[in-house]
């Protein structure tokens, strides 16, 4: 029979024990709290059980902890209570199949980020699905359908992937196609889900980025963007903004380039150049005398270039050159935050 907890908790100066911080992970000292040393009635849970205290006590207050009668019930109730009533006293909600999905996560203590994201996964229909396929159900299998946007969330697509990388990566050649081909793109993630390898999923994706047509599109036209088409306007440009537009003339002279003065706030030079996958791309952004934009510039800028059609990613060949690299066995190259800044920090 478990006994009830009645002892006082640990003071501050008293170490909470390896095995226990091995067994609790980053909630060790709340579960000495809780039960008394040796920890008995909380080491003999039964592990589905163990990690639904975890997530009580990683979501419970502080003050809770500190009165001795809350205390005592939070013992009783990690022990004899249903799991339902452990959620409606201590957790709040969560939603239908957490519970479930904690008996299929292993023995080890997750952090509480990660119990934090299984749970919201598990609110979602399609990730809840496919994490119902998973034995175990990983951090790593979470954090995949994290990233991966929600037509991807599929078991055929997350059975393919190996790390939480090839996700974001998977990601972003959905963006691109969605970019490309709209309400279409529905289609292409039809034949990813019959790929029957990872690398053949990313042989898939990788020609799905790629044009089908090769066209030449036009340059694209804003109200906010005066499109600087003469040496003579990239000149004055170039003495308005204190930089060295003026040195850009055969760039744009080439049509691989177009160079354009934005209203802002604050007032930009940008450079949107030609790109194989997305028709054009932003280059580069600067505010005057080269000031690096600050991030509500930033987003203001962007929602302007999707507005018109131009990508404010990588290149297409950078990412295509990715999908197909990771399609022949080579580690995710992602672009992640740095790169997509680029244009503005460069």
């Amino acid at each position: 029979m478990h006994l009830v907890h009645r002892a006082a908790p640990p003071s501050a100066a008293e170490a909470v024990p390896p095995f226990l911080t091995f067994v609790a992970g980053a909630r060790a000292a709340r579960v000495a709290q809780v039960f008394p040393a040796p920890y008995t009635a909380y080491l003999t849970t039964p592990t589905p059980r163990r990690h639904l205290i975890h997530v009580a006590l990683d979501e419970i207050d502080a003050r809770v902890l500190e009165d001795p009668a809350r205390v005592a019930r939070l013992a009783h109730e990690f022990q004899f209570a249903t799991g339902d009533v452990v959620v409606a006293h201590w957790i709040g909600a969560v939603p239908p199949g957490f519970l479930k999905a904690l008996g299929r996560i292993g023995e080890a203590p997750w952090a509480p980020e990660h119990y934090a994201a299984l749970k919201a996964m598990i609110a979602v229909p399609g990730a809840r699905l496919a994490l119902g396929a998973e034995r175990p159900i990983t951090p790593d299998k979470v954090a995949m359908l994290a990233a991966l946007p929600e037509p991807l969330r599929a078991d055929a697509i997350l059975r393919r992937l190996t790390a939480p990388d090839d996700a974001l990566l998977l990601a972003e050649a959905y963006e691109a196609v969605v970019w490309r081909l709209g309400a279409q793109a529905v289609r292409v993630v039809d034949r990813w889900r019959r790929a029957d390898s990872e690398a053949r999923l990313f042989e898939m994706a990788s020609k799905s980025v790629q044009p089908d047509e090769f066209v030449l599109h036009l340059h694209p036209e804003h109200p906010d963007l005066l499109r600087l088409d003469t040496r003579r306007a990239l000149e004055q440009a170039g003495v308005q903004f204190r930089n060295c537009l003026a040195t850009y003339v055969m760039e744009a002279a080439s049509g691989q380039s177009v160079i354009y003065s934005w209203a802002g706030p604050p007032p930009t030079a940008v450079q949107i150049s030609r790109d194989p996958v997305f028709g054009w791309r932003l280059e580069q952004a600067r505010g005057q005398g080269n000031l690096i934009l600050d991030e509500e510039a930033r987003a203001r800028l962007r929602a302007v270039m999707r507005e018109i059609g131009v990508w404010p990613g990588r290149t297409g060949v950078d990412l295509v050159s990715a999908l197909a690299s990771r399609s022949s066995g080579m580690p995710a190259r992602l672009a992640g935050t740095a790169a997509l800044d680029d244009a503005f920090d460069w």
